[in-house]
C-alpha cells in the first residue's frame, strides 16, 4: 500500500482542494502580528513551568507519564457546557484534557494495589531447560498475581504507594472496572469513550512490553534523535496512533497524537539528551477540535455557510468525513503559514528568540489562548467528532 502523505504535505493538499474551509491570508498576517509579542518569549521549558500537572522531571518516569497521557489524549469535549466530566486533584477542579492528567496524577498518589492485581512481567525463561544445561535465554511475557509471581522479589515497584497507572506491566492487563475507577469523574458526567481508553491501555501496554522492554524511553532512543523517526516508530508500532484518512483520491495523515507525543517528549526532556531532535521543526500543529475554533476567531480560517450552519446546530461530523478532514487539514496549513509569517517578522526586526519558533510552540500557545478566552469565543462553534485520534 502506498504510504500516506506526511502531515505537512497532507495539510497543504487539503488546503489546496478544500471547498468548505478557507485559509485566509490576510487573517494569517493579522494573527501573526497579534502573536508576535508573545512569540519572542516562547521556550520549551514553559511546558513544565506553565502547567502544574505536567511532570517536573526529565527522566524515564516522566516519559512513561507522557506516553500514557498521550495514548489517551482524545475526545474530551462535553455534550453540554453545563455538564462536564471533572476531576478534582490537589484542591483544584480540572476539565477536558487536564481532567485526564489530574486523574493520572490522582491514581499515582492514592492507595496501594489490592492483593492479586494481575500484571504482566518481562523476564528471561528457557525453552529447553535441562538439569546442568544453560540454553540460550529468550524473553517472555507472563501474567500473574504479584504475591505469587516468580518475578516479585526483583520487581516490587507496583506495590509502592499509589496505582502504577504509568507502568506498562500494570496497564497492559488493567481491567475495565479499574480504568473506570482510575478515571472516575467527580461529577455525574463520566469521561467519554472509557471503553476505548481501556482497550488502548491494554494494547499499548502489551506492545510496549513486547517491543520496547516496557519503557517508552527505549522507543525514543531507537529514533536516533530524529522527530520524524520517532513519529514513524510510534505510528508503525502502536495502531491507535494511526490517524489517517482518504481525501480526493489520496491517502493522507494528520497523526495528531503521534506528533504531540513527539512534541511532549521534546518538551519534558527540554530539548536535551535523548530529546535533542534536530528536525523538531518538521512537526506540525496537532489537529484537534479547539485549534480550528481559535483560528476562526482570529479570522485566519473561514467556513462556508453550509458548514457553519452544521456546526452551529451541533451536527456531528464523522471522523474521515470530507468537511471534518478539511477543517483539520486547513488548520494545520494555517498554523504553518502563521509560523512562517512570524519568522519573517522576527527577521525583519532583527530579533532572534531563545529557541526557534516552530509549530509545536505555536500550538501550545494557541491551545492555552483558546482555554483562557473561551468566553470570547462562545459564538464560534467547534466541530464535534467522537473518535480516538483527537
Amino acid at each position: 500500500m502506498e504510504a500516506p502523505l506526511s502531515p505537512r504535505e497532507s495539510a497543504r493538499f487539503v488546503a489546496e482542494n478544500s471547498r468548505d474551509v478557507l485559509v485566509d491570508r490576510e487573517g494569517v498576517r493579522r494573527a501573526a502580528e497579534l502573536l508576535l509579542p508573545a512569540a519572542v518569549a516562547w521556550r520549551v521549558e514553559q511546558w513544565k513551568s506553565l502547567h502544574e500537572l505536567n511532570p517536573r522531571g526529565a527522566d524515564e518516569a516522566a516519559l512513561d507519564w507522557v506516553f500514557v497521557v498521550d495514548s489517551l489524549n482524545f475526545s474530551f469535549w462535553a455534550e453540554r457546557e453545563d455538564r462536564k466530566c471533572e476531576v478534582r486533584y490537589g484542591g483544584t477542579a480540572y476539565t477536558g484534557y487536564w481532567a485526564l492528567c489530574a486523574a493520572v496524577n490522582r491514581a499515582l498518589d492514592q492507595g496501594v494495589l489490592p492483593a492479586c492485581t494481575p500484571v504482566l512481567h518481562l523476564h528471561v525463561v528457557s525453552s529447553e531447560a535441562k538439569e546442568g544445561v544453560d540454553p540460550p535465554p529468550r524473553t517472555a511475557v507472563t501474567e500473574g498475581c504479584e504475591p505469587l509471581c516468580g518475578c516479585w522479589e526483583s520487581n516490587p515497584s507496583p506495590r509502592k504507594k499509589g496505582i502504577p497507572v504509568t507502568t506498562a506491566s500494570y496497564y497492559a492487563t488493567v481491567t475495565l472496572d479499574q480504568v473506570r475507577n482510575i478515571f472516575h469523574s467527580d461529577t455525574a458526567v463520566p469521561m467519554p469513550l472509557i471503553e476505548e481508553r481501556h482497550r488502548i491501555l491494554n494494547e499499548t501496554g502489551k506492545i510496549l512490553l513486547e517491543k520496547f522492554g516496557g519503557s517508552f524511553l527505549n522507543c525514543v532512543r531507537k529514533s536516533g534523535r530524529s522527530a520524524q523517526n520517532l513519529m514513524h516508530l510510534i505510528v508503525e508500532n502502536f495502531p491507535s496512533y494511526r490517524d489517517e484518512a482518504q481525501f480526493e483520491g489520496k491517502r493522507i495523515s494528520f497523526y495528531k497524537r503521534a506528533q504531540i507525543l513527539v512534541a511532549d517528549t521534546w518538551s519534558v526532556l527540554e530539548g536535551k539528551g535523548d530529546g535533542c531532535f534536530e528536525d523538531i521543526s518538521s512537526i506540525t500543529m496537532f489537529a484537534d477540535y479547539r485549534l480550528p475554533q481559535i483560528l476562526v476567531y482570529f479570522g485566519a480560517l473561514k467556513y462556508s455557510d453550509d458548514l457553519l450552519k452544521k456546526l452551529l446546530e451541533g451536527e456531528m461530523l464523522l471522523n474521515g468525513d470530507k468537511q471534518e478532514v478539511e477543517i483539520r487539514g486547513c488548520s494545520i496549513w494555517c498554523v504553518e503559514l502563521i509560523r512562517d509569517r512570524l519568522l519573517e517578522l522576527l527577521e525583519k526586526r532583527g530579533e532572534k528568540p531563545p529557541v526557534e519558533i516552530n509549530s509545536i510552540l505555536l500550538d501550545y500557545h494557541l491551545w492555552d489562548y483558546a482555554r483562557e478566552h473561551r468566553e470570547d469565543m462562545k459564538g464560534i462553534p467547534f466541530h464535534r467528532t467522537r473518535c480516538i485520534y483527537y
